[in-house]
């Protein structure tokens, strides 16, 4: 394990690296993140509503995704 503290800008550069504790990794988090926007932008871009207006027929998808996102939320929020 390395302690680093510092008051500048610090740079790392290796093969893979991961951050968090308690099991969490935040970069992940934040990759699994990406994926979700992702998903939610290819679904919003793609919907369409019944009938002319109300509920979007993707409205079961845009819940679970952000169903996933708050999830996500938690893991860093617990970190912080």
């Amino acid at each position: 394990m390395i302690e680093l503290k510092a008051s500048a800008a610090v740079t790392i550069q290796v093969p893979t690296i991961a951050m968090g504790g308690g099991g969490v990794d935040v970069l992940q988090v934040i990759a699994d993140l990406i994926g979700v926007v992702q998903e939610l932008a290819a679904t919003t871009a793609s919907h369409t509503h019944g009938g002319g207006s109300g509920t979007p027929s993707s409205s079961g998808s845009h819940s679970g995704q952000a169903s996933r996102a708050g999830n996500l939320q938690k893991q860093i929020s617990g970190l912080m």
